[in-house]
């Protein structure tokens, strides 16, 4: 699932500036999942 996120950082490094995004950590002690919310890329 990281590839459409991939080239919006890789553009923001090389531009120097700073990507942002926010995640939710759901699940249990035992089984965690994380969901990170970001917009994608172009194509």
């Amino acid at each position: 699932m990281a590839a459409p996120i991939r080239p919006l950082i890789e553009h923001t490094e090389a531009v120097g500036g700073t990507a942002a995004a926010y995640a939710k950590i759901t699940g249990s002690a035992l089984a965690a999942q994380l969901t990170l919310y970001a917009t994608p890329a172009p194509k």
